[in-house]
């Protein structure tokens, strides 16, 4: 009888030990092949970035096959590299994983004399969060423009050999506080009335000036109370924190 005590602790003692370690369990979201969920779900981790909560997320990450004949941005969220579905899925990757990307598959294609190589596409399991940024580009042929969400890749998986069924998550989720931002402009940055590039000007503030977002319209404006309150073009400022 004097040894069930302490093995009942040793064991007591064991499962709270397990349970601490024990991974939490993934928040699934959206099918990745669906366009408009995903582009959802993307739009509200880029919100809740914005407000200083962090999630963590897994999602397939998809580099576009040459034979898609698109000219478009490398990566997306999807789970098919020779098609995109409909929604603001694009993704604009910052690689700070501290590893290298599976190399893309590729096959040559043209007659003897004339061969070259396509690539083929895939897609990879990745972990990383959105930081609330949106690049707005313009592809070469000067007709296309993307919104390209910046998430930064913490984690890479493997690439997936039938992504098909592949769903999102969130893994869990960091209080990181809102972002400041730098003016980062080559003349004094304009601060206005309202969200619009024709609004009154209401003040300047000069480049490496630190400013707080406390609120987003859109991708392009963000609304400041100091030093000068009103609204400035986010792309002429740039993140103050990783």
């Amino acid at each position: 009888m004097s040894l069930v005590k302490p093995l009942l602790s040793v064991l007591l003692c064991l499962g709270a030990t397990a349970s601490a370690q024990a991974p939490s369990e993934l928040t699934l979201g959206p099918r990745a092949d669906d366009g408009s969920a995903s582009a959802a779900w993307i739009a509200e981790r880029v919100q809740r970035a914005r407000a200083g909560h962090r999630d963590l997320v897994r999602l397939p990450l998809v580099f576009h096959s040459d034979g898609w004949g698109c000219t478009c941005p490398l990566n997306y969220l999807g789970t098919d590299p020779i098609s995109h579905n409909p929604g603001e899925t694009w993704l604009n990757i910052d690689n700070q994983s501290g590893a290298e990307f599976p190399a893309i598959p590729s096959r040559q294609e043209g007659e003897a004399g004339e061969r070259f190589t396509m690539s083929e596409g895939m897609v990879v399991r990745v972990d990383g969060y959105f930081t609330g940024d949106v690049e707005h580009v313009e592809m070469e042929d000067g007709e296309s423009n993307y919104d390209l969400h910046e998430f930064r890749v913490t984690r890479i998986h493997n690439r997936m050999r039938r992504p098909d069924n592949a769903r999102v998550a969130v893994i869990r989720t960091t209080e990181v506080g809102v972002c400041e931002r730098i003016v980062h402009d080559d003349s004094p940055l304009n601060v206005r009335s309202r969200p619009s590039a024709r609004a009154n000007v209401v003040g300047t503030l000069p480049n490496g000036t630190r400013i707080r977002p406390v609120r987003w319209r859109g991708h392009r404006w963000i609304r400041i109370e100091a030093p000068v309150a009103g609204w400035a073009w986010v792309d002429n400022t740039r993140r103050a924190c990783d």
